[in-house]
């Protein structure tokens, strides 16, 4: 596919930096009616998931929908939530008040000073974009050592001074949406794109190739703008990959009901890396990417002992089951004594935080 329109690059440029205040509606996903937005960041850890959703069921209040991502130590969601008696927006300011206190009490626990942050919105915006800005915003970019550090990307920038432009290069695996996620990061970033070429090679591989400038008309002025848009770029792909199992949950919709599932993950000592949640009218649809405490691939064996407890018939596991098998065996034979005490430290460490946190 090849993109050298200039006009229609700028058309796409505008509709992705312009704001509500712009004069735009708010029509670009549909957004609940009479719901409460909160977005949230925090120290990501095994059971972080299962505690908020516990708090937002205590205070009296459900999860309408939510899209949760999870990258280099740290944990990103944009909720819908709703008042359990009202089935709308929580109108109380005391409530809201409380509900975003004591989430950020849970965000803030773990084991380094990286700040939490916890907002109500107008929700104007696409949920994923406005999952990017506040992970580009947060800034942690360094990846953290993992057990599988495997790159699934090559990212190259190249300064051609002489056009006045700026190209960039990116190779990677053929993930959904890395398009919109590379067009959404050069936005935000303040770049034009006045042309470009993309490649597609089936599921396995995606070149793209960028001709930017600044919104002031210059290509990249130094090393540091350059070395910048990089790390913005690398972590905006690396975060939209998905790891993990993934499952389906697909049953009648109530209160309290993803408190409950993600609390028999906790239980059973199962990660979610990534979750969509969704409800319509009396269904509600779950996906989640598991792996287990360690990092590792989930054992078959818990999935089917969780399936049992949720419902054979309502937990549904995407993919390929026999790859699973093989990907446990595989991780078995690289575990160590070492990974088992660090998490029975963690778990220690985080303890603290499984009893209560609401406040009298």
């Amino acid at each position: 596919m090849k993109c050298n329109n200039f006009r229609y690059l700028c058309a796409l440029h505008v509709y992705l930096s312009s704001t509500p205040s712009r004069g735009r509606k708010c029509n670009e996903r549909p957004i609940p009616y009479g719901h409460t937005t909160l977005e949230l960041i925090g120290n990501d850890r095994p059971g972080l998931i299962s505690e908020l959703s516990a708090i937002i069921s205590d205070l009296q209040c459900n999860v309408v929908t939510a899209e949760i991502w999870t990258h280099n130590t740290r944990l990103a969601a944009v909720m819908h939530v709703s008042d359990k008696q009202t089935k709308s927006a929580i109108i109380e300011p005391e409530k809201l008040s409380k509900i975003k206190k004591v989430l950020l009490i849970v965000l803030q626990g773990g084991h380094d000073n990286r700040e939490a942050m916890i907002r109500d919105s107008n929700g104007c915006t696409w949920i994923d974009r406005k999952l990017h800005q506040i992970m580009s915003a947060d800034k942690y970019f360094e990846p953290e050592p993992t057990l599988n550090d495997k790159r699934s990307h090559k990212l190259d920038v190249v300064s051609w001074n002489d056009d006045n432009y700026s190209a960039i290069s990116i190779w990677c695996k053929h993930t959904p949406k890395v398009l919109f996620d590379t067009i959404c990061t050069l936005t935000e970033l303040g770049y034009f794109v006045f042309h470009g070429n993309f490649y597609a090679d089936g599921a396995k591989a995606y070149q793209m190739e960028f001709w930017i400038r600044h919104i002031d008309g210059s290509p990249f002025k130094s090393d540091a703008e350059r070395q910048k848009v990089i790390k913005f770029l690398e972590a905006a792909i690396e975060r939209r990959v998905s790891t993990g199992l993934k499952i389906e949950i697909r049953t009648k919709d109530r209160v309290g009901l993803l408190s409950d599932v993600t609390r028999i993950m906790r239980e059973n000592s199962l990660n979610i890396t990534r979750a969509e949640i969704a409800t319509t009218g009396d269904k509600a649809v779950f996906s989640f990417h598991l792996d287990d405490n360690l990092g590792y691939p989930v054992d078959p064996k818990i999935i089917d002992y969780v399936r049992k407890e949720i419902g054979e018939n309502i937990l549904q596991v995407k993919g390929n089951r026999k790859g699973l098998y093989q990907a446990v065996e595989e991780s078995f034979t690289r575990s160590s004594f070492k990974d088992v005490l660090n998490t029975f430290l963690s778990w220690l460490r985080f303890s603290e935080h499984q009893v209560s946190f609401l406040p009298s």
